[in-house]
């Protein structure tokens, strides 16, 4: 629980001193990390993924058990490579909330809706006319390997490398 004082000091010299003391209190930790909704995947497989972790006696050291804002949003874009990176093009992390149980300490959810899991099922370069089309001829063989599997932003990106 935060606390502020402030103490007002008269000086002879007619001045005033002005002194904020802050307690801040105890490190919020998060207790319990929690997924629901259509997730498709365990939640010990998830936890993996993430950065945040649950605050444990053995984690004594580590900042990850701490409530951060950032480190949350870093949840979120991870969670949503990951599906993205598994087939599900429109997976919605639609919510991360973190409560407080009585005698319990943080909860912090995840809301996640896959969503519907998608198959490459053509590839192709839009080349513009004014390059040579016949440099990109390469790369359909690499597209072809690609039909008939899940979608993934990684291997996308790593044809665009190769190439």
């Amino acid at each position: 629980m935060r606390t502020w004082h402030r103490h007002i000091i008269n000086n002879s010299n007619n001045t005033v001193n002005l002194i904020y003391e802050v307690d801040l209190g105890k490190k919020a930790k998060i207790k319990k990390i929690k997924f629901i909704g259509d997730k498709k995947y365990k939640n010990r497989k998830l936890y993996r993924i993430i950065a945040s972790e649950e605050n444990k006696f053995w984690k004594f050291i580590s900042d990850r058990k701490l409530l951060n804002q950032d480190r949350i949003n870093l949840d979120k874009k991870l969670l949503e490579g990951y599906y993205k990176n598994k087939g599900y093009y429109e997976v919605d992390i639609s919510s991360s909330n973190v409560e407080y149980s009585e005698g319990e300490g943080f909860i912090l959810t995840f809301s996640i809706n896959a969503g519907k899991r998608y198959k490459f099922k053509k590839i192709f370069a839009d080349v513009s006319d004014a390059l040579e089309k016949s440099a990109f001829n390469s790369l359909e063989p690499e597209f072809n390997k690609l039909i008939g599997q899940y979608y993934s932003q990684s291997k996308l990106t790593s044809l665009i490398v190769i190439f």
